[in-house]
C-alpha cells in the first residue's frame, strides 16, 4: 500500500513538475519573443546613431564644464530650468479647487471621455478632454486641451 502511495505522488509530482517546467519555458518564450519585437526600437536607427547634428549635450554645463556625478546634473537641471524660465518666463501658481464643468460625456472603449471646461490659468477658461478608465480603486486620469 505504502509503495502504491508513494509512486502515486512520485507520478502526480512529476507530472506538475513538467507542466511547472512547460509554463516557465512558455514564459521566458514569450519574454524573448517579444523582447526580440521591441528590442530594435530602444536605439536609434543606424543612419540617425552618434549624429547630433548641432545639438548640444544636456550633460554640458553652459560654461562648457560637463557633468560628472548626480549632484552636478542636480545643479544642470536647475541650470537648464533657470535658463528656460528667463526665456518662457515663470510657471504661474497651481490652481487650486480646480472645478470641471463637464459639457459632454460619451462611453468610449474601456474608458469614459467628458468633455470639461476649466480654468488653465487664473483668468482664462479652456475646454479639453477627461478621460476615465473603467476599473475600480485607484486609477490614472489623463487631461488633453486637444
Amino acid at each position: 500500500m505504502r509503495i502504491k502511495i508513494f509512486l502515486l505522488v512520485l507520478i502526480q509530482f512529476c507530472f506538475l513538475n513538467s507542466c511547472i517546467v512547460r509554463s516557465v519555458k512558455d514564459k521566458k518564450n514569450f519574454k524573448s519573443s517579444t523582447w526580440q519585437k521591441i528590442e530594435p526600437y530602444f536605439n536609434p536607427p543606424a543612419e540617425y546613431e552618434n549624429r547630433l547634428e548641432g545639438y548640444r549635450s544636456p550633460l554640458l554645463f553652459y560654461n562648457g564644464d560637463t557633468v560628472n556625478n548626480a549632484k552636478e546634473w542636480e545643479q544642470r537641471r536647475s541650470e537648464i530650468r533657470s535658463r528656460w524660465m528667463d526665456m518662457m518666463g515663470q510657471w504661474p501658481d497651481i490652481i487650486k479647487n480646480q472645478e470641471f464643468e463637464v459639457l459632454e460625456i460619451v462611453k468610449r472603449e474601456d474608458f469614459t471621455q467628458q468633455r470639461v471646461r476649466f480654468y488653465w490659468t487664473p483668468q482664462s477658461l479652456t475646454e479639453g478632454y477627461l478621460l476615465i478608465p473603467d476599473k475600480k480603486g485607484k486609477k490614472p486620469a489623463v487631461i488633453t486641451g486637444f
